[in-house]
């Protein structure tokens, strides 16, 4: 890599979330390129796993995103935002009030699901 694509790319490290998607926006319109993301994979909830009523309490556990690494925050948070209904603005409200319990009261299997693909994007996560 170039000095120069080195520089601009430490310069892209530093951006949020929001910074990027307006930085995309731009590039887009001002290039005439459409720039679309692919997902590595996707994470589909099981809605009997993820339901409160059938199970006891001892067998939810809350999933807590307890650290979001600067290096890899973009990466998490999109794997937050494909996880959640949250657009993008409230992905990074969410992003911003690190540590938060990302999930509460989930069965167990799934808990340790997205645990896996949250630490797989480099979060730190825990289960309590």
């Amino acid at each position: 890599m170039s000095t120069k694509t080195q520089a601009i790319f430490k310069q892209l490290q530093s951006l949020n979330i929001m910074e990027v998607a307006e930085l995309i926006k731009q590039i887009e319109e001002g290039f005439g390129v459409t720039i679309s993301v692919v997902k590595t994979f996707s994470y589909s909830p099981d809605p009997v796993n993820l339901a409160s009523g059938n199970s006891s309490e001892s067998s939810k556990l809350n999933v807590i995103l307890e650290e979001l690494p600067t290096h890899q925050e973009i990466a998490i948070l999109k794997m937050v935002k494909s996880l959640t209904s949250l657009d993008l603005r409230e992905t990074q409200e969410f992003g911003d009030s690190v540590p938060t319990v990302f999930k509460e009261a989930v069965a167990i299997k799934a808990a340790e699901d997205v645990k896996k693909h949250l630490e797989a994007a480099s979060a730190k996560i825990s289960l309590n």
